[in-house]
């Protein structure tokens, strides 16, 4: 009979301490609740100072400008200088052709010939050619008694001095006339006459 009365404190104890746990539960809760939602004080002063802050503009960087190198001119190209060894130049004319009345009027009062002044026209042209070539149509002779006119040429040596002094220093025999005289040794080839150092020509008689 005495141990009946001793079970109800504890039941008293057991209720007071469920009610204190739920109320620990229910405050924690709330506690949790608040303290997701409520900002704090530090995020708020550092979004106070990101608003009154004056906005930077970004800086852009310029790169260097590269400069190019200005165009250099390039020299001209001097033509090539021509020696005198380089160049030569050439004249060819003809055909002398020496009938009698030209030979009769270069008889001298010796009984020779002089045909340099037959050329005085051209005499300054001839001798600006390094080679100057000429075509003797007729045969030149040394015996006078060979001297003929057409049709069987016979010309005086004395026109091979004169074509010298005028300044050819390639005569020719090759022509329809080179047989008129077929003893004389001037058959169809050429005569060179040599110049000096002064630049006379000499001819060279047979």
């Amino acid at each position: 009979m005495s141990a009946a009365p001793n079970k109800k404190p504890s039941v008293a104890l057991g209720l007071i301490l469920i009610l204190l746990l739920l109320a620990a539960v229910v405050f924690g809760g709330m506690w949790v609740v608040q303290a997701a939602f409520t900002p704090r004080m530090s995020d708020a002063r550092a979004a106070a100072e990101a608003a009154s802050a004056p906005a930077q503009t970004p800086v852009q960087q310029t790169e260097p400008a590269v400069q190019e190198p200005e165009p250099q001119e390039q020299p001209a190209q001097q033509p090539a200088e021509q020696t005198a060894e380089s160049r030569v130049t050439l004249m060819a004319l003809g055909d002398d052709l020496i009938h009698n009345c030209v030979y009769w009027s270069a008889q001298t009062p010796e009984g020779g010939y002089d045909f340099t002044s037959f050329f005085d026209d051209i005499r300054p042209t001839v001798r600006q050619y390094d080679l100057a070539c000429i075509n003797q149509e007729t045969i030149l002779v040394k015996d006078r008694e060979l001297i003929e006119s057409y049709p069987v040429f016979g010309s005086p040596i004395e026109v091979a001095d004169a074509l010298a002094d005028t300044g050819f220093n390639v005569v020719t025999f090759a022509s329809n006339h080179c047989f008129d005289k077929r003893g004389n040794r001037h058959h169809g080839y050429a005569v060179l006459f040599p110049r000096d150092i002064s630049g006379d020509h000499h001819a060279r008689h047979p």
